[in-house]
């Protein structure tokens, strides 16, 4: 279900990871644009989210972490699209974000292909 005609914004404090996550994604066919923190995040989607299909986001950022930026996206597009990921244990407050919000996923780290992509395919679905 890739291709180039859906961006999608990576948050991640991580290089290394946004790094290894574009990759995954530009090898399923998404066109990829990074952010290296919730503001930035934000700032971005602000700007961009008529081209945005979906935002991965990390739950544990320092400054603005993952579940805030959820919020202030939902803010600015009720519908948009977002997997949180985190590579600390499930936590009840994620299950809860997923559970309680229309659009919300969550692929536990280390990123798993499969996994990641039945997500997002999942996610696209949804109207």
């Amino acid at each position: 279900m890739g291709g180039s005609e859906l961006k999608v914004l990576v948050v991640d404090d991580e290089e290394f990871l946004r790094a290894i996550l574009t990759d995954l994604l530009n090898g399923l066919g998404y066109d990829v644009i990074q952010a290296s923190n919730g503001d930035e995040a934000v700032k971005i989607y602000q700007e961009r989210k008529d081209e945005i299909g979906l935002v991965i986001l990390d739950v544990v950022m320092p400054g603005k972490d993952g579940l805030e930026v959820l919020e202030e996206l939902k803010k600015l597009n009720r519908d948009v699209k977002v997997v949180l990921t985190s590579g600390m244990i499930y936590e009840k407050k994620v299950e809860d974000v997923v559970a309680t919000h229309r659009n919300v996923g969550f692929v536990q780290k280390p990123y798993n292909l499969i996994e990641l992509q039945k997500v997002i395919e999942s996610l696209l679905r949804q109207r």
